[in-house]
Parts: structure tokens; sequence; C-alpha cells
């Protein structure tokens, strides 16, 4: 759900592994999800993203052992605010997620959910803040939670096409669902309809590296890990890698 506010053509492969806490209502397990992002540049600030797909294997404390297909989401994002000579971006966009895909054996397939959000970036040099707000509302609040989330990553070009990265994550449940009778959300993987979790809230943060192999190729890695309700919902820790071509 973080999205670059810049605009380009590309494709990003990722690799997930994901911890849930042992003390969790899912009394610990992991998934790992192998993924594919793409990126269209139709104009110079329109773009068609397609940012959720992928394979999970998922083995969790409470006995669900399963491999299968997550949902797949897709949408438009449009960069309305441009000042290249003080390195200013903002943009805004839609994902719609679609539950046809998705598999239930992975916790996928649920909801269809539609998220608006805005980004922005700002340099200074060799400095990069970027930040994100999504809202996540099911088409069937029954099925689905409400959810906000916010994002905010920084990195610093120590040397020549290396950064090292920063990052701080919150989501926010703004409903129960009726579709599980549990007091975890899905977070980021999915969306549970969770029928007791309104008002609670995570924050984590991530730390990690990019190298930069050439103006169109770089690889990322970092580290995530709770700083809230660590045993309350499913983030125990997470280790994300990524490859993106842009083009």
């Amino acid at each position: 759900y973080f999205e670059t506010p810049r605009n380009n053509a590309g494709a990003r492969v990722l690799y997930l592994y994901h911890g849930c806490s042992d003390d969790s209502q899912l009394q610990g397990g992991q998934v790992n999800v192998i993924a594919l992002q793409a990126r269209f540049a139709v104009t110079e600030r329109l773009g068609i993203i397609a940012t959720k797909d992928g394979y999970s294997m998922l083995d969790t404390g409470i006995g669900i052992k399963d491999e299968g297909w997550n949902d797949i989401a897709a949408g438009l994002k449009y960069v309305f605010y441009v000042d290249k000579e003080n390195e200013l971006y903002m943009t805004a966009g839609a994902r719609l997620m679609i539950d046809n895909f998705g598999e239930s054996k992975v916790l996928q397939g649920g909801v269809n959910e539609i998220s608006p959000f805005v980004s922005f970036a700002k340099g200074w040099d060799k400095f990069h803040l970027m930040g994100n707000a999504t809202l996540r509302v099911p088409f069937d609040d029954g099925d689905g939670n409400t959810v906000g989330q916010w994002s905010l990553h920084a990195d610093y070009e120590v040397a020549s096409g290396f950064a090292p990265i920063l990052e701080l994550h919150g989501l926010h449940y703004l409903s129960d669902g009726d579709a599980l009778p549990l007091n975890v959300g899905g977070l980021d993987y999915s969306n549970f309809g969770s029928s007791n979790v309104e008002g609670s809230t995570v924050i984590w943060a991530g730390i990690g590296g990019r190298v930069k192999f050439n103006p169109h190729t770089s690889l990322v890695c970092t580290f995530e890990n709770p700083l809230s309700n660590r045993d309350a919902d499913i983030m125990g820790e997470r280790v994300t890698i990524d490859f993106e071509l842009t083009f």
C-alpha cells in the first residue's frame, strides 16, 4: 500500500517473510510471499499501477498450513504537483482489490476493497523523504474492516549507489467486520473482516538499505519490527527483499 509519488514504468519482484508473534491469536507461524508489481506511465503524470498479486506459503501456530494465490489489486495514480527544482512531488490515486482471485486457504479472497491514497516525496540533495496515507474501504463492511494506514520513508545516499533506509508505518482499524471472530486483523497482508479490532492500532519500524546498480536497476532489503501491539495483532517481524527495474 506504500505507493511512490513518482510516475514511471517498470517491474518490481518481491520476496517477503512475515513472522507472527507466538502470543498472538494465530499462535505464531509465518507467511512467505513471492510477488510482482508492475507500473506503466500513460503520460508524464498519469500512471497505471498493479501492486498486489503473487503466491503465499502460510504456516500458522493454529494449524493453518497451506499455499495459494493472493488477491489482485490494480489502479491509477496522478502526479498533481511537481516542483523539479525543489525535488517535490505529490500524487493521488486509488486501487481496486478483487476477491475473485485470492484463495481462502492462505487467508485471501474474502473481500472487495477500494483504497484511495495520497503520496509525497521531497529531496534535499542526497537526503530523501517520502510519505503515504491510504484508506482501505471494503465494498461490504461485513466482509472486511475499514483500515487507515500511513508510512514514512527516509534515505540518505552515503556512497555512490548505496543509501541506508529508515521507515515508520502505522495501521488503524476503523471498523469491525463479521467475517471472522478474531481480535487480530490482516494488517497489510489481507483484510480478515475481524469482529473485534475496531480502535486497534499497530505501529512498526523498518531499517535497511538500497543498492542502485545503475539508473534503471536497484535492490532493496528491509527488516521490520513492531513498536506496538506485537501480541495483539499479527506483526511479529518481517524481512522484505525487492529488485526493481525501471524504464
